[in-house]
């Protein structure tokens, strides 16, 4: 039996490392190895959901300075944060899920 250590696309756990061609590979891969053996790679459309999210938030900035102006109006007019009980009341039904 030989053992091949030089396989440098594995680490010392034995999985296996992206490519950097791999970061535009579709969501379904096939690979032929030493042996003419295919190993395939399906993503269900929930990862390939979640893959496409981490990607948009990823690209979205930080701080939004429209916002941050309308919030500051609204704080500045007395209109944002002059009720803390209407805020109270507010932040138990979004976390009971009332609203």
């Amino acid at each position: 039996m030989k053992i091949d250590t030089n396989r440098t696309n594995l680490d010392s756990l034995g999985t296996v490392k992206p490519d950097a061609t791999d970061a535009a590979a579709p969501s379904s891969a096939t690979r032929t190895g030493q042996a003419g053996r295919t190993d395939e790679v399906q993503l269900s459309p929930g990862v390939q959901l979640a893959g496409a999210a981490v990607k948009a938030a990823a690209g979205a900035p930080d701080v939004r300075p429209a916002e941050v102006e309308r919030a500051r109006a609204l704080l500045e007019s007395g209109k944002l944060g002059a009720d803390p009980y209407s805020l109270a009341d507010v932040l138990i039904d979004l976390a009971v899920g009332e609203k």
